[in-house]
């Protein structure tokens, strides 16, 4: 019976090392373009599509994002990073028992800029321009 319950505690904490270490980063995306979007991640290769108006997550560590509009415009950005604002009132971070979970909310504008949002409970356009964090908003490369 000890040497079962000792094996079921290793079998456990070696899951935990395994699975608890693990952060998922995302972005919520709030497309405010003025038509629809497939925002791609460089990092996960994951891509998704925005309806106007609407807000989606994207996994997305780090890296390049891409952002396809329906009238054929691409816009690239070179680094955008959840993980920049760990710690900072611009990002909210869930920590579970197996994963943990860190988000920035964003908006991406009709010219292209991504401005990031302190609280997205209380969004205006004056308060989210207004607030930015060094390096924001982010400007496109075409």
């Amino acid at each position: 019976m000890k040497n079962y319950a000792l094996t079921a505690a290793i079998a456990l904490a070696a899951l935990m090392a395994l699975t608890g270490c693990s952060v998922t980063a995302q972005c919520r995306i709030r497309n405010s373009t003025g038509q629809k979007v497939v925002v791609t991640s460089g990092h996960t290769q994951k891509a998704i599509v925005i309806p106007v108006g609407s807000v989606r997550c994207l996994q997305h560590m780090a890296g390049a994002v891409t952002v396809d509009r329906v009238n054929g415009t691409k816009w690239l950005y070179k680094n955008l990073s959840p993980l920049q604002f760990k710690g900072t009132s611009y990002a909210t971070f869930d920590k579970g028992l197996f994963s943990s979970s860190l988000s920035i909310d964003v908006v991406i504008e009709n010219d292209g800029k991504i401005y990031v949002i302190a609280d997205s409970l209380n969004v205006t356009k004056d308060n989210y321009r207004n607030s930015q964090p060094s390096g924001f908003p982010l400007i496109p490369s075409e």
